[in-house]
């Protein structure tokens, strides 16, 4: 690997072996991870739009539906998070899907 260069009041010169291993070893930050709840979800959201989204859920395989039933959270990194984001996000637009996705 490459030695990267480090900048340091404007000058730019070689990293050290100090500074290199310390770069190396940085630990990677996992994004932030969304956790939403069924009773934040569904208080979010007025009658109208549950209704809209219970509509589009009933499309869904029976194996997908029991899951967001089941579920004690929806979570960001849960496999079936894309569906919850497309569904919010058709319906409703990116601005309210958002709102109605925030972390709880």
């Amino acid at each position: 690997m490459t030695r990267p260069n480090i900048t340091i009041d404007g000058e730019e010169r070689p990293m050290t072996d100090e500074e290199f291993a310390a770069w190396q070893n940085e630990p990677e930050i996992a994004p932030a991870v969304t956790v939403l709840y069924p009773v934040d979800l569904w208080s979010r959201l007025s009658n109208g739009e549950a209704d809209a989204v219970e509509a589009a859920m009933a499309t869904q395989p029976v194996r997908i539906q029991n899951i967001f039933r089941a579920a004690s959270s929806y979570r960001s990194d849960h496999e079936l998070w894309s569906l919850l984001e497309t569904v919010a996000t058709s319906l409703f637009g990116p601005s309210r899907a958002g709102e109605i996705l925030a972390s709880s």
